[in-house]
């Protein structure tokens, strides 16, 4: 199963709010959620649920069209005039304004739902890393010894759990 937007907001809102809770329980750590996905399709981007950034960051989780596509590459083509081609810019930021007149708001994705989120840390304290990979709101099968993974789980999982 694969998530539409509303589905998809939904489920940020889980993993920032899981992340909150740990946060405040396992301050040590210094927690921050992403997404994941390790294996075919692999990528990672902060939590976000905004498309345009989804789509350049981590255009992998996404299913979209062909002209969801070519906005992406006059993203990354934008992105690479402003520093260095500034001459090439306006000419671009026409096409893409034409684009995402075409394409449409909100952009049309779709999520797929075998993305994880899981929680970095900016300290790594391992007396902590046991601890909080046994705490009840995560996984314990995604959540093993032996990695510093922190998983909270898939999108679709998350989305089943919280309903």
């Amino acid at each position: 199963m694969n998530l539409n937007q509303e589905k998809f907001k939904k489920v940020v809102r889980v993993g920032f709010s899981l992340c909150d809770a740990l946060s405040k329980d396992y301050p040590g750590l210094k927690i921050y959620p992403v997404f994941s996905r390790f294996g075919p399709r692999s990528g990672q981007c902060a939590l976000t649920s905004d498309p345009l950034t989804l789509l350049v960051e981590f255009p992998e989780m996404l299913h979209y069209s062909k002209a969801v596509e070519q906005l992406r590459g006059l993203i990354l083509q934008l992105k690479w005039a402003e520093k260095f081609d500034p001459d090439s810019k306006k000419e671009l930021e026409k096409k893409h304004n034409a684009l995402m007149k075409k394409v449409g708001t909100p952009i049309p994705v779709t999520y797929y739902s075998d993305v994880y989120i899981e929680f970095r840390t900016k300290v790594l304290k391992y007396d902590l890393l046991a601890q909080i990979k046994k705490d009840p709101r995560l996984p314990p099968e995604l959540n093993k010894d032996g990695n510093i993974r922190i998983i909270a789980g898939s999108l679709s999982d998350l989305l089943n759990e919280n309903k």
